[in-house]
């Protein structure tokens, strides 16, 4: 954990979000990176999570993780940078919110 920011409610967050560790997720406020890393500690080896800020000082390269893709940019941009990183259309939720991505 960074000094960046303090997570609130980081591991029952995680607990809820992951519903299938070889699924593919968004953290859309990466901050400090607390929330991805509960995120990474509950994802399998197929797993996958974006990590998007577009604050400059949010340190998107402090987590070494191969299933961990950093993203700088705004999260309204979000389908833009998804689609610009191979997660298509069927990856994307319908509902809008949520930040689950279900697996191809």
């Amino acid at each position: 954990m960074t000094s960046y920011h303090q997570p609130v409610l980081c591991q029952e967050a995680a607990q809820a979000l992951v519903t299938d560790p070889a699924g593919v997720y968004v953290d859309a406020t990466f901050g400090g990176g607390g929330h991805s890393r509960a995120i990474l500690a509950r994802l399998g080896p197929e797993g996958q999570l974006f990590g998007l800020d577009q604050d400059p000082d949010a340190p998107l390269d402090c987590l070494q993780d191969a299933r961990f893709h950093p993203l700088r940019g705004n999260f309204r941009d979000l389908g833009l940078l998804l689609s610009a990183q191979g997660v298509s259309r069927p990856h994307r939720p319908s509902c809008g919110l949520g930040g689950l991505f279900p697996p191809a």
